[in-house]
């Protein structure tokens, strides 16, 4: 069964002229910041959406419900191809925007999921999920200060103090869980 997909940069469909096989998604775990690399073929010049700091999105053809990959472009190169060009393109997840992201805070008391939701607003990354899949682990940290410190720095603290995983999805939905709660992508058995 082939996978149909959709490619949108800063909301333009380039699926079209997404080349056949020229793309892949590199996705690891938790905090670590997942890639994608794509070609884009542009034969008459005519594509403009692809430029650095823009929206990527990778999702199934039929359903804006299933993404595989949603980030922002993060390096461009054009080679010439007889009139036209190849556009080649690193993406970077939304785990990518949390480093560029800073803010000062100081926190008494409050639980760690407080914590995040507060530490997302004050830094003004509102379009950003902090409460679906942000579990509490800690009720309560007695003091805890932020001072220009990144978003993703705040929830790698938070993390090592809690002993828990987090990451960003596609939907911009950020997680937090106890890391004995993540599950492997491999299962093991001696069965044969």
């Amino acid at each position: 069964m082939a996978l149909t997909i959709k490619l949108k940069v800063d909301g333009t469909d380039l699926t079209s002229k997404l080349g056949e096989r020229s793309w892949d998604v590199s996705q690891v775990d938790g905090a670590a910041i997942d890639v994608m690399r794509f070609t884009i073929h542009d034969p008459d010049n005519s594509v403009t959406a692809v430029v650095r700091g823009k929206d990527v999105i990778l999702e199934k053809s039929d359903s804006a419900l299933v993404r595989y990959f949603g980030g922002v472009v993060f390096r461009v190169t054009i080679v010439p191809v007889g009139l036209g060009r190849e556009i080649n393109v690193v993406a970077q997840d939304w785990k990518v925007i949390l480093d560029r992201s800073s803010f000062s805070a100081r926190y008494t008391n409050d639980s760690d999921a407080e914590i995040i939701a507060a530490g997302f607003t004050a830094a003004g990354l509102t379009e950003f999920n902090t409460s679906t899949l942000v579990e509490t682990i800690r009720s309560s940290v007695p003091a805890i200060t932020f001072n220009g410190s990144s978003v993703r720095s705040m929830m790698d603290q938070l993390a090592d103090m809690t002993v828990a995983t987090w990451g960003v999805d596609p939907f911009k939905k950020v997680f937090y869980r106890k890391l004995s709660r993540t599950s492997s992508a491999v299962n093991i058995s001696d069965n044969p």
